[in-house]
């Protein structure tokens, strides 16, 4: 028994429509196929008839009737209950047709995807909500695009394409790849890409060689991607931004921030204003230092990261102070992460240069800085080993010059012939352990009771006198620094 056949593509579009130019044909007729409509004298996406930029009237190839197709009928095509079973399943493929009018598919499922290439939308185009395969604006020249809260299967291609306002996909939810190489878009209000809650598998805002020529991505306006989940990687090399705002997204793959060679050039990420990496997460962070942003521009606070590169903790500090907030957090974790990869020596050099910017106005701080604001302790032992050594040389040369005598009444007096001699009761001065008693208090080893400077009253006695005093206080306060350092009590919380 043979098969029913019903009305074709064409007989359907003709009752519906009343008259078609030559590009809405090809569109109707490829519609059914796996091939592109192609609305113009070429083929090539090289030719220079096939550039959007130069289509409209008064360019040097403007583009005729013939190549526009109407918005009315792509929306026709989608979403008539008749049309939709004839469509093939690669979806509707335009190259180089000039839509105009809004194409507003909001609310709307479309079960192929749309492919516009080298095309000029006049108008915006809308997707708010709509539920769709894939979006393919390759190397167009489009308005806004607004597609809110859109469940894309695939991906959402936006390479080499001109968008004239602003990029909206605020909680939208894109199981492929945002694609967005070579792009340029215009922004409003400041701007650029809307998407905050976006939930996708990888995030590309970058450059590309667009027709063979090394081309940013570059956005006038805000990138906003707060709150975004990313699965992959978010990988922003080489493009240029007024404001990249990454506030609180979850980033599970890499962030790269850095420049890339075409070539002979070498295009760098650049952000002109605010780069904000507020509460944000990520499993890597990619940059060089020639792609940071000024000096208070850049918002690390609550920023955790697994690995950074390049690591060079120098070259750290300097990205920290660009910071424009006063928290700890954005140095702990760069000393976590340094620590965890094996360089412990630089992690505690990264909390010292905190603790130093925290103590900037402490009256204290010179007494933090003996001991590395309590990470390096080993600081004091050191002052005290020194101190104990300059006391034995001193009290040693003091001893043998007379200035040093024993405090017993007897053996002072004995100890004032020229032989010196001292009873054989009385321990003979060592002077190790009577620098060691006067630099650590807390030692009683009777060598401190037994000798005394001389009171006579000369200039050498006196003078070893303070430095005894002196040796004393300084012993005190160096122990009280080892302490204090141990502890962790001159350490921000």
């Amino acid at each position: 028994m043979a098969a029913l056949s019903g009305p074709s593509l064409e007989d359907l579009a003709r009752a519906a429509f009343s008259t078609f130019s030559p590009a809405e044909i090809n569109l109707i007729h490829a519609a059914t196929t796996t091939h592109r409509a192609y609305c113009g004298p070429s083929q090539d996406e090289g030719d220079p008839s096939n550039d959007p930029e130069h289509s409209e009237a008064g360019s040097a190839q403007p583009w005729g009737p013939d190549r526009e197709v109407r918005a009315e009928l792509i929306r026709w095509l989608c979403l008539d209950r008749q049309t939709q079973p004839l469509v093939d399943a690669r979806g509707l493929q335009l190259f180089g047709a000039r839509v105009t009018g809004e194409l507003d598919l909001r609310h709307a499922t479309v079960p192929f995807p749309l492919s516009f290439v080298h095309c000029r939308l006049t108008d915006p185009a809308y997707f708010v909500s709509c539920q769709i395969p894939r979006l393919d604006f390759s190397g167009s020249w489009t308005g806004s695009i607004s597609a809110d809260g859109a469940a894309i299967k695939q991906h959402i291609f936006l390479c080499g394409t001109h968008v004239d306002g602003v990029v909206e996909l605020v909680q939208a939810h894109i199981d492929g790849t945002l694609l967005s190489e070579g792009t340029t878009i215009t922004g409003k209000d400041g701007v650029a890409v809307s998407a905050d809650g976006i939930h996708v598998g990888d995030a590309f805002f970058r450059a590309a060689k667009v027709r063979g020529v090394p081309t940013r991505f570059s956005a006038t306006g805000a990138v906003r991607l707060i709150g975004a989940e990313i699965n992959g990687d978010l990988d922003c090399h080489s493009g240029r931004f007024s404001e990249l705002i990454v506030e609180r997204a979850t980033i599970k793959g890499a962030m790269l921030l850095r420049g890339e060679k075409f070539g002979t050039s070498n295009l760098a990420f650049h952000a002109s204003g605010v780069v904000n990496l507020t509460g944000a997460s990520t499993a890597s962070i990619e940059d060089e230092e020639g792609c940071w942003p000024r000096a208070g521009n850049l918002k690390l606070d609550g920023f955790t990261y697994s690995r950074i590169d390049p690591a060079d903790a120098e070259q750290r500090l300097r990205w920290l102070q660009l910071d424009s907030s006063a928290c700890t957090q954005p140095y702990r974790r760069l000393a976590q992460v340094l620590h965890d990869s094996g360089d412990a020596r630089n992690s505690r050099r990264v909390l010292i240069a905190m603790e130093k910017k925290l103590s900037s106005h402490d009256r204290l701080r010179w007494l933090k800085a003996l001991i590395g604001y309590g990470y390096r302790p080993g600081n004091a032992v050191w002052l005290l080993l020194g101190l104990w050594l300059l006391g034995a040389a001193l009290c040693w040369s003091g001893y043998a010059a007379g200035a040093i005598v024993p405090a017993d009444k007897d053996a002072y007096s004995a100890f004032q012939q020229p032989a010196r001699p001292l009873p054989l009761y009385y321990s003979r001065f060592q002077p190790f352990v009577y620098s060691l008693e006067n630099t650590f208090p807390l030692v009683k080893l009777g060598q401190a009771d037994k000798w005394q400077p001389n009171p006579s009253g000369e200039l050498s006695a006196r003078a070893l006198r303070w430095f005894i005093w002196t040796q004393t206080v300084l012993g005190w306060l160096f122990a009280t620094l080892f302490v204090a350092a141990v502890s962790g009590i001159v350490q921000h919380a």
